[in-house]
């Protein structure tokens, strides 16, 4: 008799997956969207200035006669986000009862009275990362019109449309259901997906990118269709959509066998569309919003440094990269993990391994035998992902964010894509093994509950006191 195959590999067995981390991605979503103080989340009051101009309509980032990019905002929006940036490092402070932390923005929005507002870190960004935000904005704005209720709508839209995307691209894949489910539910994925900067609905795309490549290459399908074909070339849209620098994932294409597409003429012809597609939404922007603290343009800066000071240039990219332990503890680690060494980085770098091992159990029989060429591609996707991305802020950000380093943020993505170079690597294993494998849904909500309350202790620690 013929063994089954695994749950998390046969083709009808998406839904379990789906709907387990939509139900645990909704509940510590949630949670950590109210927990969190208003605009104490990373980044988050400059990327609630860039939802909040969209929301309004501002597509385009504006200038100052500096030439620093932002938008014109209401004051009371304005006076908000100065006064978060501004106690943001300032740990010593404490809230000492739960709620009063949103006391200080329930105040009018009043849009008669606008001002400038400086936000170049996040006024380049295109518009479609900002899309849950800016509609959670809108709708709140019906119910309250105070600065904080606009703040909770974009951080609650943002969350219900990043759990539907992700939740869609598990169900839709054919192969790494549980790893994608696994990576979704990490404290760093959550914490950004329940807030309202542009990284969670950024991994929402690409997770949902990677699926619709993945069901092409790895499900066993007729040859494909110009109607399978289409949505490769809207995932790819989307993709330079919400940001730029990801276009080497279109890479994951090579993974689709060309006698698929009936030719090797059409197969290449459809790649180079897809290239096209992808460089061209990020070139087009890049060429629209220019360099966002500077009137230099990107071009002459790239240009320049390449000629002038190509050593040093490249030196300025990898050190952004940072060294290697940090950034994988700060990767799989919780939002609030430091640069120092402790703890918290020797259980993220566990967290790391047990990704690993859930990559080489989350097998895909029906994706057959897995060639070397197969495995090197993703790979291959991921690492020129890091590289763009450290190119792309270079020329984007003001030299001093630059200096801290590329964050782990943006890379989330990335290593599940890096993953998949361990796909299929061990389809056999022993009898724990084969036990891990058919309870991987009881390990995830687990996995997230110790996670989320690892999350929560660290919240509390840096924002709370109610010991009075």
């Amino acid at each position: 008799m013929k063994p089954s195959a695994p749950a998390s590999a046969t083709t009808t067995s998406g839904l379990k997956p789906a709907l387990l981390y939509a139900v645990l991605a909704l509940a510590g979503g949630a949670t950590l969207a109210v927990i969190v103080p208003p605009l104490q989340a990373p980044d988050e009051w400059m990327h609630f200035a860039r939802a909040y101009q969209v929301a309004d309509g501002g597509l385009l980032p504006r200038r100052n006669r500096e030439g620093q990019a932002g938008g014109v905002l209401p004051s009371s929006v304005e006076a908000s986000l100065r006064a978060a940036s501004t106690t943001l490092w300032h740990r010593e402070a404490k809230i000492k009862q739960f709620g009063s932390q949103f006391t200080e923005f329930e105040i009018p929005l009043d849009p008669s009275h606008t001002s400038f507002s400086t936000f170049p870190k996040t006024a380049v960004e295109p518009p479609f990362a900002y899309l849950p935000q800016a509609l959670g904005i809108r709708v709140a704005r019906m119910v309250s019109g105070t600065v904080v209720g606009a703040l909770m709508g974009a951080r609650l839209g943002n969350l219900l449309l990043v759990v539907a995307v992700i939740a869609w691209a598990i169900y839709m894949t054919p192969i790494f259901r549980w790893v994608l489910a696994f990576m979704a539910l990490s404290p760093l994925s959550l914490s950004v997906a329940g807030t309202a900067t542009s990284y969670g609905f950024t991994y929402a795309v690409i997770f949902l990118f990677l699926a619709i490549f993945l069901r092409v290459a790895y499900r066993p399908t007729p040859p494909i269709s110009w109607r399978t074909i289409a949505g490769l070339v809207l995932a790819t849209l989307a993709l330079g959509l919400v940001i730029p620098g990801y276009f080497p994932l279109v890479l994951l294409y090579l993974l689709i066998p060309a006698a698929r597409l009936g030719s090797r003429k059409r197969y290449w012809l459809n790649f180079a569309v897809l290239v096209v597609i992808a460089l061209g939404c990020g070139a087009a922007w890049v060429l629209v919003v220019g360099r966002p603290h500077t009137p230099e343009s990107l071009l002459t800066m790239l240009t320049r440094q390449l000629l002038e000071h190509p050593r040093e240039f490249g030196e300025t990219l990898l050190r952004a990269i940072g060294p290697p332990l940090p950034f994988l503890a700060k990767t799989f680690g919780g939002p609030l993990v430091t640069d120092a060494l402790n703890i918290g980085h020797l259980l993220a770098i566990g967290y790391a391994i047990l990704m690993f091992l859930i990559a080489l159990l989350d097998v895909a029989p029906n994706a057959g035998r897995i060639s070397l060429a197969q495995r090197v591609i993703p790979l291959a996707a991921a690492v020129l992902g890091v590289l763009t991305v450290s190119l792309g802020m270079y020329l984007t950000w003001p030299p001093t964010y630059f200096d801290q380093g590329i964050h782990p943020r943006q890379v989330i993505p990335l290593a599940c894509v890096a993953l998949l170079f361990f796909l299929n690597a061990m389809p056999r294993v022993g009898g724990f093994g084969r036990f891990a494998r058919e309870h991987l849904g009881w390990i995830a909500a687990l996995y997230f509950v110790l996670r989320m309350a690892e999350t929560l202790w660290a919240v509390y620690q840096r924002f709370y006191d109610l010991s009075s």
